[in-house]
C-alpha cells in the first residue's frame, strides 16, 4: 500500500508540482532582474513657452473697475489677436541653461523648463494695484504639469484689494520671490524631428498653504489672494529645439513607474499560476492520503 502511495505521490508532484512552480520561478527571476532602461541624453538648444497666464485677470485689468494696463520687458513678446481673449498668449524665451528634461524608454519622466529674464507689470486702480509676473516656469512629473513664475507685489495685512492706494507701494510692503500657482495635465509630449512639444491643459489655480480669507501667502500676492483652488488658469504651450539621442519620444511616464512589477501582466499571471499549482499539489496529496487510509494509523485518526 505504501509503495502504491509513493508512486501516486510522485505522479502527482510530477504532474502538478514541477511544471507550474518552475514557470513561477522563471517569472520571479525575471521580476528580480529588470532590464535596465536605455541611457540617453536630450539637450535643449532653444525654445518658447507660450502662456496667457489667466484670461480673467487680463480682463479685470483692462476692464472698467481696474481701468488698468500692462507693460512687458525683457525676453517676452505679446501674441496677436485680442489681448483679453481666450486664445491670447505671451511668448517667453526658454533658458536652455536652466532647463532639464528626463527621458526613459521613449517617455518623458520629468522636466523643469525655465525662461530667460522677463517681466509683465500689471497696474490698475490709479496705480494702487501693482502686480509683476517675472520669468514664468513650468515643471512636469509624469502626466502632471505645474506652472508659475517669479513675482513682485505689495501686501498690507488686513486690507482687501479695493482699499489699497498708491501710497501702499513701499519697501516695507513689498513681497517678492517665485512659486507655482497652477496645476494641470500634460496633454501632449511628442518629438517631431528636432522639435519637442509639450502642452499643458486643464490648469487650475492652486493657492499657497498660508493663503486664506485673511492672509495672502507667497506668489498669491500676484492676484491679491482673490483666486480660490480650482479656478481655471490658461493653457501652456511649449516648443523646444533639442539635440536628442533618446530616439522617438511620445508621451509621459510617472517617475515611480519603473518598478519591475509595473505593466508586466505575464509576471503576475506566472505567480498566480504558481500559487495555484502548489495548492493543487497539497490538495492531491491530502486526497491520496485519505484514499489509502493512512490517517487511521495516526493518533488523531483513531477513535
Amino acid at each position: 500500500m505504501l509503495k502504491r502511495l509513493a508512486v501516486s505521490m510522485v505522479a502527482v508532484v510530477g504532474a502538478a508540482g514541477i511544471s507550474v512552480p518552475q514557470t513561477m520561478a522563471a517569472e520571479v527571476d525575471t521580476v528580480s532582474e529588470p532590464v535596465a532602461a536605455k541611457e540617453c541624453s536630450l539637450q535643449v538648444e532653444s525654445g518658447t513657452l507660450k502662456w496667457g497666464i489667466k484670461q480673467s485677470w487680463r480682463n479685470y485689468i483692462k476692464g472698467r473697475i481696474a481701468n488698468g494696463k500692462w507693460e512687458t520687458s525683457g525676453a517676452v513678446t505679446e501674441g496677436t489677436g485680442e489681448n483679453t481673449g481666450k486664445d491670447f498668449q505671451y511668448s517667453f524665451t526658454v533658458d536652455p541653461s536652466n532647463t532639464t528634461i528626463t527621458v526613459k524608454d521613449g517617455k518623458i519622466v520629468s522636466s523643469e523648463i525655465r525662461t530667460k529674464e522677463s517681466s509683465i507689470v500689471f497696474t490698475g486702480h490709479k496705480e494702487a494695484l501693482y502686480s509683476e509676473v517675472k520669468s514664468p516656469m513650468v515643471k512636469t512629473s509624469g502626466s502632471t504639469i505645474d506652472a508659475g513664475s517669479g513675482y513682485v507685489g505689495y501686501y498690507v495685512p488686513g486690507k482687501n484689494m479695493a482699499e489699497y492706494t498708491k501710497a501702499d507701494r513701499t519697501e516695507a510692503n513689498k513681497k517678492q520671490g517665485e512659486g507655482f500657482f497652477s496645476q494641470g495635465s500634460v496633454s501632449e509630449a511628442k518629438l517631431s524631428g528636432d522639435t519637442l512639444t509639450l502642452k499643458g491643459r486643464s490648469l487650475q489655480y492652486t493657492p499657497q498653504p498660508g493663503t486664506n480669507n485673511k492672509e495672502v501667502d507667497g506668489v498669491d500676492v500676484l492676484f491679491m489672494g482673490n483666486y480660490t483652488k480650482g479656478t481655471p488658469v490658461d493653457d501652456v504651450d511649449i516648443e523646444l529645439k533639442v539635440k536628442n539621442t533618446c530616439g522617438d519620444i511620445d508621451g509621459t511616464i510617472n517617475p515611480d513607474n519603473g518598478g519591475a512589477w509595473s505593466g508586466s501582466s505575464s509576471n503576475i499571471w506566472g505567480i498566480l499560476l504558481g500559487i495555484a499549482g502548489v495548492s493543487a499539489v497539497v490538495a492531491a496529496l491530502f486526497h491520496a492520503v485519505m484514499n489509502f487510509g493512512l490517517l487511521q494509523h495516526l493518533p488523531f485518526g483513531r477513535r
